[in-house]
């Protein structure tokens, strides 16, 4: 399988140096957990859309903070894990 961000083969979907980055990016350091729980605030009100399927999240069903791009949205959780390491 290709590496997501460089291409090259890898029997992940990023090859070592890049998977380093991607965990580092998106880790307890990098701020996740507060933008998750900061996040959560507006999904249990029902109002928040899903990044990938443009459908309501509602109040009490399961979500991912999705990684798209740059930018990290709340998705239904089966919307995130469909798309797997596709890219958005």
């Amino acid at each position: 399988m290709p590496c997501l961000d460089c291409g090259s083969a890898c029997t992940g979907p990023r090859c070592p140096p890049h998977q380093r980055n991607h965990k580092a990016k998106y880790s307890r350091a990098a701020g996740h957990p507060q933008l998750r729980e900061t996040w959560a605030t507006y999904v249990t009100t029902g109002t928040v859309t899903c990044a990938r399927c443009a459908w309501p999240i509602g109040p009490t069903e399961a979500w991912d903070l999705d990684h798209l791009g740059d930018e990290s949205r709340p998705s239904h959780a089966s919307c995130n894990r469909a798309a797997g390491g596709r890219r958005s």
